[in-house]
């Protein structure tokens, strides 16, 4: 029969103690330790290149651990380890999320910036800034980054290019650029179209002076004019003739013009010698003479006809002085001077007769007895 002292007794209570508290305490702990789920971690999340040009790419790539299941915005789901290419339009940022076998979740980010470039305008010429009428001139251009080119006068071109142009004036063309963002940029080149200064080779009278009624022409010659145009007379042609019936003194004007719009111009002055003061002087001179006569002799005849014709001379001589100082507007002068010198003349005339005239007629005439 199992006999049981105390000695037995305490070892099996020890060893009974020492189970139940290993069992209650140091085995959870020791299970617990073995079996509790590793935490989700993202060793490493980053970009090939943190700015790219507009089209341009960039490398996303990550690795993580004890993650069940990750996802990157803007790709989607993806494995717990690789990489991926993105094609960016705009800056975007990619957010990691990775989710452990708890539940729980982590995220890292990292942005690509989309650097929008500037439009730029490099180049912009002429080949000539200054051509001749009727020429021509090259223009070139070039540009960056621009979405769309346009130039003056000729419309929307090509980002880089060249256009030939045949300006009839002085014109300036402005190449407009448009950017990405919608900004506009200009340069602008002028071509100077050169027209030939017109030029009047000659303009001349036949007679420079004439008598009334009687005619002059006028020639002329130019070069490198586009129209001509004579006052009196009206539009001519370039070079050319023309016969000119002045009733007075007349000053014609050719005027020539240039096709860049400048004039120049010559005058010519045709003067007209009137007759009326020599007729009206030598009709009055003739009428005083018959008169006269009727009481004088043979020889005092003769002595009237040389003074008629020295009245004529005299007459002639007055009538080119006349022209002279009081133009071709006939008898009457039109100015202070003139009737001056028309007095003095007059006066000259009064005291000529009378020596002539009247002194033979006193030595002629019979004494007066008291």
């Amino acid at each position: 029969m199992f006999k049981i002292n105390n000695k037995n007794l305490i070892s099996f209570t020890l060893a009974l103690l020492t189970t139940f508290v290993f069992a209650t305490f140091l085995l959870p702990e020791i299970t617990k330790a073995d079996f509790q789920p590793l935490n989700c971690e993202i060793s490493s999340f980053n970009v090939s290149s943190n700015y790219i040009s507009p089209g341009g790419s960039s490398t996303v790539n990550w690795n993580t651990n004890n993650c069940n299941s990750i996802s990157i915005s803007n790709i989607g789901t993806v494995s717990t380890s690789g990489s991926q290419v993105v094609y960016p339009m705009y800056t975007t940022t990619y957010v990691l999320t990775a989710y452990g076998q708890n539940g729980g979740s982590i995220y890292q980010s990292r942005t690509v910036t989309v650097q929008q470039l500037h439009c730029e305008i490099p180049n912009f010429n002429v080949s000539s800034s200054y051509i001749n009428s009727g020429g021509s001139s090259t223009l070139n251009w070039n540009t960056n980054n621009c979405n769309s080119v346009s130039i003056s006068n000729i419309g929307s071109v090509n980002s880089s290019g060249s256009q030939v142009v045949y300006p009839l004036v002085p014109t300036t063309y402005i190449l407009t650029a448009y950017g990405q963002n919608g900004e506009a940029i200009t340069k602008s080149r002028t071509v100077t179209v050169q027209g030939l200064n017109c030029e009047i080779s000659s303009f001349n009278a036949s007679s420079t002076y004439i008598n009334r009624g009687d005619s002059s022409t006028l020639t002329w010659d130019t070069n490198s004019c586009n129209s001509m145009n004579i006052s009196n007379i009206g539009t001519v042609s370039v070079s050319g003739s023309q016969v000119v019936h002045p009733i007075n003194t007349t000053t014609y004007t050719l005027t020539g013009y240039s096709s860049n719009g400048t004039s120049v111009y010559q005058t010519k002055t045709i003067r007209v010698a009137s007759a009326i003061l020599g007729n009206t002087t030598s009709s009055s001179t003739t009428k005083n003479t018959s008169n006269t006569s009727k009481t004088t002799t043979t020889s005092s005849t003769s002595k009237n006809n040389t003074t008629n014709n020295q009245s004529g001379n005299e007459n002639q001589t007055s009538d080119l002085a006349a022209n002279a100082l009081f133009g071709s507007g006939g008898f009457l002068p039109s100015s202070l001077f003139g009737w001056l010198f028309f007095a003095i003349l007059v006066l000259i005339a009064v005291i000529l007769w009378r020596k002539l005239y009247v002194s033979d007629r006193e030595r002629q005439a019979p004494l007066k007895h008291a």
